[in-house]
């Protein structure tokens, strides 16, 4: 399966649009059309949908910054690795979806 054709990133559920910006350590807002979401399940969703496309995927903590593709503080992203995703190894950084 050809790959290149996907584009990493929170999308709006209202407009599809990939302007999700921050508005606080929880929401997410579009800035095309203003729609606000939960950052844990908006997250959960992608990660979800992502999964059935390609199964088994590991992760380390860039990918999962990268994927999102928003200015995520560091706190905000340890809390969505730690409820999230599982280490694939006690010593790694590599991790596995699993919410």
């Amino acid at each position: 399966m050809n790959m290149d054709g996907l584009k990493k990133g929170m999308k709006c559920a209202d407009c599809h649009a990939f302007d999700m910006q921050m508005l606080s350590n929880r929401l997410f807002m579009c800035s095309s059309c203003g729609a606000v979401v939960g950052l844990e399940n908006q997250i959960k969703e992608y990660f979800s949908l992502y999964s059935r496309i390609i199964p088994d995927e590991v992760y380390t903590r860039r990918d999962i910054k990268d994927h999102i593709n928003t200015d995520l503080s560091e706190y905000t992203l340890q809390k969505i690795i730690k409820s999230n995703f599982r280490k694939l190894d006690n010593k790694e950084r590599i991790y596995y979806f699993s919410p």
